[in-house]
């Protein structure tokens, strides 16, 4: 199950091993400025550090967009890391989302107030116009 985590206790020792697609996370930018993040990022809890395996893109935009939490999924939470596998507290693909269309989804509309979402909607053009030209 996914929980809002502060996006600045993440570690990302991993994040430069990911490949990056500008056109992307250009566009990704602009739905999380919209409808929030949908698809929680993933990641394991070892001892005091939450590492960060899945959802980098999705941490570039929350930081651009100024967010404080996103929500993610941690393996590993209350359970001794020894004789562990890191990865069975993951649900299997498309379980979570039976049904419902997305347990997730999780958008600024919900979390934010009329003018908090405009402020970040103008930012996430702000950003964009910034990276077009240069300025």
């Amino acid at each position: 199950m996914a929980k809002e985590i502060e996006l600045s206790s993440l570690d990302l020792r991993y994040e430069g091993y990911r490949m990056k697609n500008p056109g992307l996370e250009e566009r990704l930018l602009v739905s999380i400025a919209q409808r929030g993040i949908e698809e929680p990022l993933e990641g394991v809890q070892r001892q005091q550090a939450s590492i960060l395996l899945n959802g980098f893109k999705r941490y570039r935009c929350a930081h651009k967009l100024q967010l404080r939490s996103v929500p993610a999924r941690l393996a590993g939470r209350g359970r001794s890391s020894r004789n562990h596998e890191p990865f069975a507290d993951f649900q299997q693909p498309g379980l979570e989302h039976s049904g419902a269309g997305g347990l997730h989804r999780r958008t600024l509309r919900e979390r934010l107030p009329e003018r908090s979402r405009d402020g970040k909607r103008a930012l996430a053009q702000q950003i964009l116009r910034t990276q077009r030209t240069g300025n």
